[in-house]
């Protein structure tokens, strides 16, 4: 696959109420599978809404997309699976999508793979994080632009 590396991630929440200590804190192969579908599908919904925009109107009408339409998607496909779904990056061009200092430090774990040449299409991040009273399974997947989206 002939792709450009744009270092943006989709980042996907979810609460989970766990009665357990820190040292049982896990994430299953079942909870990392089901985040990796749901990035998958929106990334799937958001690029098909990209492409269509790219062909109907050019590309620089697809900018539109991410700046507008992309939120409302996110939002939406957020509240249909249970989730919390945002878009972040080193480099943002939205203040809707700056990431909070958890998602910095994961970007720049990113980075640095990409710099070591550690980075490639399997690379996430899922991981329990306990904020306050609550667990939250947090998971995070580099966006892969392909060469014909690179200047969008």
């Amino acid at each position: 696959m002939n792709c450009k590396i744009f270092l943006s991630t989709v980042v996907v929440t979810s609460l989970i109420l766990l009665n357990c200590s820190d040292k049982e804190m896990e994430v299953t192969e079942e909870q990392r599978e089901q985040m990796r579908t749901t990035a998958a599908d929106f990334m799937g919904e958001l690029k098909g809404i990209l492409l269509n925009q790219v062909q109907t109107n050019g590309v620089v009408s697809a900018l539109d997309v991410c700046s507008d339409t992309a939120q409302v998607l996110t939002n939406e496909f957020g509240l249909q699976r249970g989730v919390f779904i945002k878009r972040v990056s080193i480099k943002n061009r939205n203040t809707n999508n700056f990431p909070d200092d958890y998602e910095q430090n994961v970007l720049n774990s990113f980075q640095e793979m990409l710099r070591n040449k550690k980075f490639d299409g399997k690379t996430e991040l899922a991981e329990l994080v306990k904020e306050g009273e609550f667990t939250y399974l947090r998971y995070m997947k580099p966006i892969l632009i392909q060469n014909g989206l690179s200047s969008i």
